[in-house]
């Protein structure tokens, strides 16, 4: 095996991504920081989890890599290259390699559109002749574990795990080489989360798919990732390989996110309880984010935020990087 680095398929540098609420009644409105200045690379053949609570930013992140949503400050890069702008035949190839699988796949279908018409869509955007696309539609439904006979139905007529078949399906139409997958299982059963993971995972293997997989479930993001992002109010907190992180965090959010998944026999001992909600993105607490809720925390957290810097194969933002910080059992 050659001991060359994967090459970066997809970089985002110092990306924000800022929405200013509605007024209130008192005529008052406020800043909200989504991403708060993410840098991130996503190499070639790999899949790279992002996890956190919710509202920290994770899909916004990720459709900001994709384009659908343009940056408040900094750039992607698409193999080396600034993102084409929205709309141009550049931006139009840029996005047949580049596609997205979203959370609730009976959303994003047409319900009145049958199976085969729903994939062979992104064909026709994209001039593949009807004889092609046919071929193409057959040969998609076989991959992803669809029937023929199903190519007919619309989808109130499929389980949860085969309309998520059909948005991989569609997904993979344009032959993409970066996938999105923006909460893929949360919303199917356990077995049926087991069979989609698994065939993402193949997918993976076999046609060196680059993938960005944004979860909130630790279980599957350990399984199936080779690296992990851990995000917390906007910005990233601990990034690094996914078995590293898991097995020894080095963040304390990422030290409670970890004890915070259940183990056989394990009970509350271990746990690391976080106090209270995640701050208003709104009313972003001085110094680092996480200290009102750090169980390390110590008096520097509240003045100074720390950077995201290397420490020991990874990157994490702490001040106690070398210090003391409570175990997870």
């Amino acid at each position: 095996m050659s001991g060359t680095a994967p090459q970066i398929l997809l970089q985002a540098e110092g990306l924000v991504q800022q929405y200013t609420t509605a007024r209130s009644l008192f005529g008052k409105s406020s800043t909200v920081r989504a991403v708060d200045g993410i840098d991130l690379a996503v190499r070639k053949g790999e899949i790279l989890g992002i996890v956190g609570e919710s509202g920290s930013g994770k899909s916004t992140l990720g459709r900001m890599l994709l384009g659908l949503e343009a940056p408040h400050e900094g750039r992607v890069l698409w193999q080396g290259r600034p993102m084409p702008a929205p709309r141009t035949p550049e931006w139009r190839a840029s996005r047949a390699e580049m596609q997205m699988i979203f959370q609730d796949p009976l959303a994003a279908l047409d319900r009145r559109m049958t199976i085969s018409d729903q994939i062979a869509e992104p064909l026709q955007i994209h001039g593949t002749p009807p004889d092609q696309a046919r071929a193409r539609v057959a040969e998609l439904m076989a991959r992803v574990g669809l029937r023929p006979d199903q190519a007919g139905r619309y989808p109130h007529e499929l389980s949860g795990g085969q309309r998520q078949r059909v948005v991989i399906a569609r997904a993979l139409a344009t032959n993409p080489r970066f996938l999105v997958c923006d909460e893929p299982v949360s919303a199917l059963d356990v077995s049926i989360q087991a069979q989609v993971v698994n065939l993402l995972r193949e997918l993976q293997a076999d046609q060196g798919l680059a993938m960005v997989f944004i979860s909130h479930d630790l279980k599957v993001v350990r399984n199936i990732c080779d690296r992990v992002a851990v995000m917390y109010l906007g910005r990233i907190v601990e990034e690094g390989p996914a078995e590293r992180v898991f097995s020894d965090p080095r963040h304390p959010y990422t030290r409670a996110l970890v004890s915070s998944v259940p183990r056989a026999g394990q009970g509350l001992s271990g746990r690391i309880l976080l106090t209270g909600e995640p701050p208003n993105p709104a009313q972003r607490p001085s110094g680092c984010p996480f200290h009102p809720r750090c169980p390390a925390a110590i008096p520097a957290c509240a003045r100074i935020q720390p950077e995201l810097e290397r420490h020991n194969g990874r990157r994490a933002a702490c001040l106690r990087l070398d210090g003391a910080l409570p175990d997870v059992a």
